[in-house]
């Protein structure tokens, strides 16, 4: 595929406002969409900041020089997708952005889990997680394009993948994530979701 070699800063300034509580972010935007090198930066002064992603302790290649606090990716892979959060050390307060590391080869990040085992009765995400944010349509289906079982309940998301509420036994089957992108239909790997029976009920007679 075509990699354009740009380079993308992106600071976060920790800026506060009567009534706010939290810090604002600049530039003003909820998820940025790159295709190669990422570098995230931050500056507060003398106050101590720290980069982690998707609520994951501190990043191993965060560097801090002079009250800057920076984490580059000389090559950003679409494994780099996700959510990147900057927090503030003593206060605690915090700002995020999500990147996109778009790939036309791999509509959806790949994932290191594909086998999901919940207890019946509760709440499971499978995790196809979108490379571009113009990715429409988003929607489960069964491997076999059976159809799914009657009353499974979901909610899709670019950024979390697709969640399935109170999961029954009947529940328990090979799905994938489908959806558009430039017009053409594209889908996640096969992920496998076993349920197994919820914890049993316990009744007190007086």
């Amino acid at each position: 595929m075509e990699y354009h070699w740009i380079l993308l800063s992106v600071f976060l300034h920790l800026t506060f406002h009567p009534g706010d509580t939290k810090p604002s972010i600049t530039p003003a935007t909820s998820n940025l969409v790159i295709h190669s090198h990422l570098t995230l930066g931050t500056y507060l002064g003398d106050k101590v900041m720290h980069w982690k992603r998707d609520g994951r302790s501190k990043m191993r290649n965060e560097v801090r020089v002079d009250g800057m606090s920076t984490v580059h990716f000389q090559r950003a892979l679409i494994s780099h997708t996700g959510r990147y959060i900057c927090s503030e050390e003593l206060s605690g307060l915090q700002t995020s952005i999500y990147v996109f590391v778009r790939d036309p080869d791999n509509p959806f990040r790949k994932s290191l889990v594909d086998n999901l085992l919940v207890r019946e009765g509760d709440t499971v995400t499978i995790p196809c997680l979108a490379t571009d944010p113009s990715l429409e349509k988003l929607h489960l289906q069964s491997c076999s394009d059976k159809g799914l079982a009657t009353g499974l309940q979901y909610s899709t998301s670019l950024e979390l993948g697709i969640t399935i509420y109170n999961t029954q036994k009947e529940y328990g089957d090979c799905y994938i994530c489908k959806g558009t992108l430039a017009d053409k239909e594209v889908q996640s790997i096969n992920y496998h979701l076993t349920v197994k029976p919820g914890k049993p009920k316990i009744s007190y007679k007086s």
